[in-house]
């Protein structure tokens, strides 16, 4: 299947912004622990720059597939798709970014599979 190439740029923009995410989030993201691989300050400083670059190419990419899909010739759902498939495999591989939330969840959710009670006892 050809792609156009404003779609094919706006896949590229968007895969880039991901992978600046992805890769911001190794120092900048939330990682289980906070003494694991802990980084320097100007290495958490280059993550995070990196993660909002990536923000804002992603940013920019949201902006030009929308107006690709306005256009003449929108793209067929098929290769709507296969661009969320694209953006989205970076992120697969990240930290969570910004939040430590999903530890406790995932706590939680052992805590009720052994069967304990996540009111009396937290996850700590």
């Amino acid at each position: 299947m050809a792609f156009p190439v404003d779609l094919r740029r706006c896949q590229v923009l968007g895969l880039a912004g991901t992978a600046f995410l992805a890769l911001g989030g190794e120092t900048a993201g939330a990682l289980p622990v906070a003494d694991l691989l802990a980084p320097s300050s100007v290495q958490a400083a280059f993550g995070l720059v990196g993660v909002y670059f990536g923000v804002v190419l992603l940013i920019a990419a949201w902006l030009l597939l929308g107006r690709l899909v306005r256009g003449s010739e929108p793209p067929t759902p098929r290769q709507l798709l296969l661009v969320l498939a694209v953006w989205a495999a970076p992120l697969l591989l990240a930290p969570p970014l910004f939040s430590r939330d999903v530890y406790s969840y995932l706590a939680q959710g052992a805590m009720v599979d052994a069967h304990m009670d996540v009111y009396t006892s937290g996850p700590a």
